[in-house]
């Protein structure tokens, strides 16, 4: 299957999409599972190049791919493929697949992003004005910065040399 071939689906997501379906939608097209967090599992891609993140509910998913977005150039976040919201309150984000790295690789990338004070007030920027990011994200069914989260997000290894 081509890898273009594999993001055919995002063209039939819409807000009405339920998740579950979708899930099953992606595993019969071929997509694995290879992840589970408190609010999220992730589906990756036949070819693997992609991971799709699915969650029921997750208010801060649309900021995630904001900063996702925002700060692309950096290279300290995965690449975004798509953020959509689905029915009943749920998340689809498609993003490049991270590949896990030896504990030395990771532990230089944590150090590489404390030398690099740009990147650092660049990552601070786009994090800390969060009410001003939920003006920008919000959606016209949910006005108004989204409900804080009363759980910790998933806790993934670190994004790493790609």
């Amino acid at each position: 299957m081509p890898e273009h071939d594999e993001l055919a689906f995002l063209m039939s997501v819409s807000s009405a999409t339920e998740y579950s379906a979708l899930a099953g939608r992606l595993r019969a097209a071929g997509w694995s599972d290879c992840g589970a967090g408190d609010w999220a599992f992730a589906l990756r891609s036949p070819q693997g190049g992609y991971a799709a993140r699915i969650s029921p509910f997750d208010p801060a998913a649309r900021y995630t791919a904001l900063l996702y977005s925002r700060a692309a150039g950096t290279r300290q976040v995965p690449a975004l493929v798509a953020q959509r919201s689905l029915a009943g309150g749920a998340e689809l984000t498609v993003m490049e697949f991270l590949r896990p790295v030896p504990q030395a690789t990771a532990a230089e990338f944590l150090r590489a992003i404390s030398r690099r004070s740009a990147v650092r007030r660049l990552i601070s920027a786009l994090t800390n004005p969060i009410t001003g990011l939920s003006r920008t994200v919000a959606a016209p069914d949910r006005p108004g910065p989204a409900p804080r989260p009363t759980t910790p997000p998933d806790r993934g290894a670190p994004v790493a040399a790609r």
